[in-house]
């Protein structure tokens, strides 16, 4: 479709805006267009991020949560989003140790669902993981303020959002080198990135789950790099500077 109707609009654009290198290494790969790129990130409104809920506000809703360590993934439940591989890690880390919950935060398709309930029993760690179902503003808020490190082994991600949300509450995050800002977390030191297998993915979460000082400067260097480039103040620095230069206005 773009090669046949919408690489002319492409070629005529003043430029064409990215989220993340991810997303513009994808584009390239089938189309080439003659107008130059942007890439600014994706902003988030810091200002709930700055009034967190007390923790144990969301454990006090989930009595099997009580004194342990909660794995999260928050977002869509979706097959993209590496969540096979993430229930297959979970597995091989409760065997050996029964301080760890593993959190699904989020809806998605019924069967899908059920598909993944389905293998926590099989694996028999079912009554080590909670799936939530859609939560709301403030429960998204408490289960990220509650929560011990945040995972994300997606198959494929142009941005992040989620990621971006966890580390402005000062989560450590374990992300797949598949998503969009994987290089941005790797070169400022502020979570986890792997490739997506499961023993990668577990070998990971046993480290930050043992290491309770590397979790906080992983998350002290998230919250930070949230501030410096993925900030909504930020992105609207970024994108006015852009178009200013695009649009020749001083």
């Amino acid at each position: 479709y773009i090669q046949l109707f919408e690489k002319r609009n492409f070629n005529y654009a003043s430029a064409i805006q990215y989220s993340s290198r991810i997303e513009e290494e994808l584009a390239r790969q089938f189309m080439t267009v003659k107008s130059p790129n942007l890439l600014i990130p994706e902003g988030v409104n810091l200002d709930p991020f700055s009034k967190l809920p007390p923790r144990g506000t969301f454990r006090a809703r989930h009595p099997e949560m009580a004194g342990k360590s909660l794995i999260l993934h928050l977002g869509r439940l979706h097959q993209k989003k590496g969540l096979e591989l993430l229930v297959e890690a979970f597995s091989r880390i409760a065997g050996r140790r029964d301080d760890a919950h593993l959190v699904l935060a989020g809806s998605g398709d019924r069967d899908y669902v059920m598909r993944i309930a389905g293998m926590l029993r099989e694996l028999g760690i079912s009554d080590r993981a909670t799936i939530t179902g859609q939560l709301d503003d403030d429960e998204k808020l408490a289960v990220l303020r509650d929560a011990d490190v945040f995972v994300l082994p997606s198959y494929g991600e142009n941005f992040g959002i989620s990621v971006v949300e966890a580390m402005a509450c000062g989560l450590p995050v374990l992300i797949s080198d598949k998503v969009g800002i994987w290089r941005e977390i790797a070169d400022a030191e502020a979570g986890i990135v792997t490739t997506c297998q499961s023993e990668k993915i577990a070998d990971a979460m046993a480290r930050l789950l043992d290491d309770p000082g590397l979790r906080l400067t992983l998350g002290q260097h998230g919250k930070a790099l949230v501030g410096t480039q993925f900030s909504a103040e930020r992105m609207a620095e970024r994108m006015e500077t852009a178009y200013q230069a695009l649009s020749g206005v001083a």
